[in-house]
């Protein structure tokens, strides 16, 4: 499990947290005045990290996906009407960091062939063998991601994935 799929919003109000499980995880919303809570939505399988916008009025939330059934990708939920406004498939997008422009996030790439040599190469491929790295996201109006460029770093498939995204700040 992730070590950021727990975020407060910036004014404290809202608290987000994601819930990995067998193909179905899920986002939690919880209101910090009236401690009431609801669940936004199923999200593929392995979730991953919840990151603020920098103007405080969106969350980003990350999800790995499933190498057998596919899925995951970046959604952007509006803090103030808890919907979901935007959405980018990629495989393999549990670690994210976010700039005041841009998403930073991870992709992965995965052939069941090389997990199970039973199954033809090719026919069970969950993400873009080209985009196994970071994916850099345009924060458009700060709810549709558009793809901008990818870092090919050569990632490899793993739930547990140990690479950490930070966005530093330069002067």
């Amino acid at each position: 499990s992730s070590d950021r799929n727990f975020c407060v919003s910036k004014d404290g109000s809202l608290a987000f947290g994601a819930r990995t499980g067998g193909g179905s995880g899920a986002v939690i919303i919880m209101d910090m005045a009236t401690g009431t809570g609801t669940q936004l939505w199923q999200s593929s399988d392995w979730a991953g990290d919840i990151a603020q916008s920098t103007a405080g009025s969106k969350t980003v939330f990350g999800t790995y996906g499933n190498s057998w059934y596919g899925k995951g990708g970046l959604y952007v939920v509006d803090n103030n009407t808890w919907s979901v406004i935007g959405h980018y498939y990629q495989f393999g997008a549990r670690r994210l960091a976010v700039s005041p422009d841009y998403v930073f996030a991870t992709s992965i790439a995965v052939d069941h062939h090389f997990v199970d040599s039973s199954i033809p190469e090719g026919q069970v491929v969950q993400g873009s063998i080209y985009h196994r790295g970071i994916e850099v996201l345009k924060l458009n109006g700060q709810s549709t991601l558009e793809y901008e460029k990818s870092f090919f770093l050569g990632l490899a498939h793993d739930y547990n994935m140990p690479v950490r995204l930070f966005y530093k700040k330069s002067y």
